[in-house]
């Protein structure tokens, strides 16, 4: 018969730390930053050197795992070959020395651009329509990165309104402690990267602290009454949110 089939070079256990860490280091990138362009993210200089010792520290962790798989790396190279045979290719298996060069992982920093800065041998007029579109666009990606954090909270105020609103015991009301902490997270995480200063959201999060935030997991799992309302809060909040964010899009 026919199918589809995967070599696998080393075992998948061997790699699954690095793996972890990785995803660690990602989220935690994504969740103390904002999004900004082409992958980039962008770093409030308020909550900088705190994000940067964690990020840090967790690179430090991954390379200590990065290290200790290239420690077995041979002897997974020659079980490799004992156990594939003939399908052994010598010449997918990095030599050891480069091994933790192909792991490497690392930060770069970049100055965010400015239409001050752009310099040619161009006509006046020409070179003013260039900085004039540098600065429209730097605009146009905080405006895109600030909308973003809205959406973060509309969507984790949403799910905590969709799972409640569901009674527990029914299908689809069981829900985990992170649907609260999450929130809570959020919540505390927000304010660095508000780089915009907005009130709109400052009252929001904390309104969203004050009621939904203070709620016990289990006693929105024990308590029909506290249940129903914090899933009616946490819908009329849902509206608000959108409310922004609808009013954002349109300006």
């Amino acid at each position: 018969g026919t199918g589809s089939y995967q070599k696998q070079l080393v075992p998948a256990a061997a790699l699954r730390a690095v793996k972890k860490l990785d995803g660690k280091l990602r989220a935690y990138l994504a969740e103390s930053s904002l999004p900004w362009d082409d992958g980039k993210v962008l770093v409030p200089s308020v909550t900088f050197d705190k994000t940067m010792a964690e990020a840090r520290a967790l690179i430090g962790q991954r390379e200590q795992a990065v290290a200790e798989f290239a420690q077995q790396y041979p002897r997974y190279v020659t079980e490799a070959q004992a156990a594939l045979g003939a399908l052994f290719d010598a010449d997918q298996y990095p030599t050891p020395d480069k091994i933790e060069a192909a792991f490497a992982v690392k930060i770069e920093f970049e100055a965010l651009p400015s239409g001050a800065d752009f310099r040619c041998d161009l006509p006046a007029s020409a070179v003013a329509q260039i900085q004039a579109s540098i600065e429209a666009g730097v605009v146009r990606r905080f405006g895109e990165a600030h909308s973003a954090l809205w959406e973060r909270l509309r969507d984790a105020v949403s799910h905590m309104a969709e799972k409640l609103a569901v009674p527990a015991g029914e299908p689809g009301g069981t829900f985990h402690d992170t649907l609260v902490t999450n929130l809570r997270e959020l919540c505390a995480v927000l304010p660095g990267l508000n780089v915009a200063g907005d009130a709109a959201l400052t009252e929001a999060l904390a309104e969203i602290s004050a009621k939904l935030g203070t709620a016990a997991p289990a006693v929105l799992r024990e308590q029909p009454d506290a249940r129903a309302r914090v899933a009616a809060a946490a819908r009329e909040i849902e509206q608000k949110l959108g409310g922004f964010l609808a009013g954002s899009a349109s300006t």
